[in-house]
This record gives C-alpha cells, structure tokens and sequence, in this order.
C-alpha cells in the first residue's frame, strides 16, 4: 500500500491515481469504470467485459398514419404507416432527453431510431420494420443484443457528454436485476412495466 503523508501546510495528502486498466497490477487505486467493465477509453480492452446493460419492455404499440406528429413539440413526423412503440424510460430514469430523434435501441435484434422528444417517463421507438414486434418485447437501450451492441460510448458522444454520466445518472427507480454468475453481472431494468 501506499504511505500517505501531509506536506508541511497540512493539506491533505496526494495520492497518485489510475484508470481501471491498472487494476489488474495495482491493487491500490480506483478502479473507476473499470469496475463495470468499460474501458475508460474507447478503446477496446478484451480483459474487460461490460456488467452493466439497460433493458425495458414494450408495454405499447400502437400504428400511426403517415404525417401524425409524435412527443413533446412534434418533433418527428410519420412519412409513412408506422408502428410506433411506447416505453417506460424518460429523463427521470436517466435516459436523457438529448438522445431524441437520435438514439437506436435494439429490438428482435433490429436497431430502431428513438423518435420524438424524450420525456420524463416515456420514450417512442418506431418498429415499423421489426417483425413480429409484439407487446412484452425486451429493448435494449444500452448493452448487446444478438451481435449488436448499443455502446455506452455512441450514446455519450450523441449527448455531447462522457460515458461516466450514463452510469451515474441512473435514477433509483430503475430497478438493479443482478444475473449471471453471482455478482459478475447488474442489468438495470426500466421499471420493468
């Protein structure tokens, strides 16, 4: 370990620091996202392997016609007959609302285009070209899903912000869903409506 001492002002110690790559070797620093399995930069790292993914599910479908305007502000538009999914994830949970109009989520294993203005509790994804897209259907919002992989990164740069505010900005209600081998991996569920 690492001998801490004050300088001569009294300040409180300096102690040198690591990103999670170091972890491995050294035992005495903060793992920081390292911890979750995400490199602490883009860069792809194999000794890491993500633990953290966000799910929810469909609790709503509905079709829309050509030129209806959806979400807050009307912001998207139908140009075509559309089937548009309701799900149970806004700002409030911490899915930020600067990914409207942006953001894909993966559904069936088909990346679909988040549409509309986010809100405080509900998102709107077209799925118009999954098929058999049905109610009780698992999105993946962040994570992997049948070879594809909405990253953590990708979502950071689309919100102009870091990946560090993704994990930290999950609200409490988003219910935590341990799985896998003992505490290996956390899946964070929206609600789980």
């Amino acid at each position: 370990m690492l001998q801490a001492t004050s300088d001569a002002t009294g300040a409180p110690p300096i102690l040198p620091r690591a990103s999670g790559r170091a972890v491995p070797v050294r035992l005495d620093i903060d793992p920081g996202m390292g911890r979750l399995g995400v490199p602490s930069e883009r860069a792809h790292d194999d000794e890491l392997s993500p633990v953290l993914s966000l799910h929810t599910r469909i609790p709503f479908l509905k079709n829309v016609p050509p030129g209806a305007a959806l979400g807050y502000g009307r912001s998207f538009v139908t140009a075509r007959d559309s089937v548009i999914a309701t799900l149970p994830i806004g700002y409030e949970d911490g899915y930020p609302r600067s990914l409207s109009n942006q953001a894909s989520v993966i559904v069936r294993g088909c990346r679909q285009r988040v549409v509309g203005e986010i809100s405080m509790d509900f998102t709107l994804v077209d799925v118009t070209d999954v098929t058999g897209v049905q109610e009780g259907d698992d999105v993946v919002l962040h994570g992997e899903s049948d070879g594809d992989c909405v990253s953590i990164y990708d979502l950071a740069e689309t919100c102009g912000t870091i990946a560090h505010e993704f994990f930290g900005g999950l609200s409490p209600r988003v219910p935590r869903i341990a799985q896998g081998h003992g505490l290996a991996n956390e899946r964070a569920t929206a609600r789980g409506r």
